[in-house]
């Protein structure tokens, strides 16, 4: 369908209405697959020259009161037929991305000999948004097999982004020829008015009834038609609601926005307007705006005045998003300090210890400044959890003695768990063998004293009791602390 419309964009009605006339007699026996690239479809006008060109008539079915649905579920069943039959005979699809065992298959595959490493390695770098595309997870395998590494959540942005706003095909290329460096700013400005105008959708050319999603023409303003066709073509771009696109990753749109906020930060006039996109004075207290939140990971790492004011304000913002591993070394220091000093407040919430925001601080220069911490703030048991798990998700090999006492001493759950995991993760077959040897000779202890509520003979179904360890061997296979 796409390449049909290279040469010209009648052609694909020309060959919908030949192959129409054609087979005309046999359309009634006939299936007919149309395929192309999701931007090249326009969903009214295409949709309506097939339906007039390749008609089907559906069968005539002889009513059946006996079997027909009565009351309101007659209402019900009208409303699916009517659903149904929107497009019929035209059934629109759009393949899936890839995800879980999808992409270790593929990586294996490609030549990926520790799978595990590999997956840990995406983790670590949230890098699963570049592998839910064949030919993404294809470069990022390649990558890996090379160095050992996926690297960067910034680089991998910058790299991807990059190749994304490239034509793969030369014959399209050919057919359709835009400077790289247009493309690039233009990118950028739409994720800018989509990010500012809090709207993801991207109206697609389409006729008069088309009022979906925000007008790229209208952002555009240089633009003609076949060139907004050919931006919204590259991969950087995923179908949305029907009739529409959308940025391939909300991580996309949010960097492309900052990277264009960051252009204009060149001229010192503007930077005043920019800064009141991101922080507002409420009540006499500055606050940071909550729907500019996400973009502002990304641009302090541009910006480093920016990144001064939000270290100041609220550091917790930087473990949010963008990558805090690309800012400078004092700076995370002083960021992960005032953080831990900000939760250890008792009115203080845990809404930034999200597991992401630890992957995305976790770095092996950070030890020393680790460990101090959990020295300070060893009784404190959501601080020791979030430092515990920047061991595991960072490898931090110099820290294997901390997660040791951690794991042996701590009788927090969620501490200890974080512990025993970055030992696994980062500790020999030694220091794994010894926390698996003492946690089995202080089972009797573990168990003593644990209020459950469980399905057992020694109490009623769902009754809490407290059970006393192996002097309870009647309980319910099902229950956890069954002898």
């Amino acid at each position: 369908m796409d390449e049909a419309r290279l040469r010209d964009p009648k052609d694909f009605e020309r060959a919908i209405r030949r192959i129409g006339k054609r087979i005309e007699r046999a359309l009634q026996r006939t299936h007919i697959v149309i395929t192309g690239r999701m931007e090249a479809w326009r969903p009214a006008t295409d949709l309506l020259l097939c339906r007039t060109n390749l008609r089907w008539d559906a069968p005539t079915k002889e009513p059946n009161e006996a079997t027909a649905p009565q009351g309101e579920y007659a209402v019900a069943a009208e409303r699916v037929e009517k659903r149904e039959s929107k497009h019929a005979p035209f059934r629109i699809v759009t393949l899936e991305d890839l995800h879980g065992a999808q992409v270790e298959t593929f990586a294996i595959a490609k030549g990926v000999t520790d799978i595990k490493a590999f997956t840990k390695a995406l983790e670590r770098a949230e890098a699963w948004s570049f592998t839910t595309r064949p030919l993404d997870l294809a470069e990022t395998v390649e990558f890996w097999n090379d160095y050992h590494r996926v690297g960067s959540r910034f680089d991998l942005m910058t790299s991807s982004i990059a190749k994304r706003l490239e034509e793969r095909d030369q014959d399209r290329a050919d057919a359709r020829p835009i400077a790289v460096d247009r493309i690039r700013e233009d990118a950028r400005l739409v994720a800018a008015a989509t990010t500012l105008c809090q709207e993801s959708a991207i109206r697609i050319p389409d006729g008069d009834k088309n009022t979906l999603g925000l007008p790229i023409k209208d952002v555009l303003t240089n633009w003609n038609d076949q060139d907004c066709a050919i931006l919204l073509s590259r991969p950087i771009f995923d179908p949305g609601i029907y009739g529409t696109q959308r940025f391939h990753h909300r991580s996309v749109r949010e960097y492309l926005t900052a990277k264009w906020l960051n252009s204009l930060l060149v001229d010192e006039g503007s930077r005043a307007k920019i800064e009141g996109l991101f922080f507002r004075m409420q009540y006499g207290i500055e606050v940071i705006v909550p729907t500019m939140r996400p973009v502002l990971p990304w641009l302090a790492a541009l910006d480093r005045r920016i990144l001064n004011k939000v270290v100041a304000l609220a550091p917790e913002v930087l473990l949010e998003g963008g990558d805090p591993a690309k800012l400078p070394l004092d700076t995370r220091r002083h960021i992960l300090r005032q953080t831990c000093e900000r939760v250890a407040q008792p009115a203080h919430g845990r809404s930034m210890m999200e597991y992401q925001a630890v992957q995305r601080f976790a770095n092996a220069d950070l030890a020393e400044e680790i460990g101090a911490l959990l020295d300070q703030y060893a009784a404190d048991d959501d601080i020791t959890w979030f430092l515990l798990r920047m061991v595991d998700q960072g490898g931090i090999q110099a820290l294997v003695g901390k997660a040791r006492y951690f794991a042996l001493r701590s009788r927090a759950k969620y501490t200890r768990i974080a512990a025993i995991r970055a030992v696994f993760a980062v500790g020999t077959s030694a220091d794994v063998a010894d926390i698996r040897s003492a946690f089995l000779k202080e089972r009797p202890g573990l168990w003593d004293e644990h209020e459950v509520s469980c399905r057992c003979r020694c109490a009623g179904p769902s009754d809490p009791h407290v059970c006393h360890g192996r002097s309870c061997q009647r309980l319910h296979r099902g229950c956890r602390h069954a002898g």
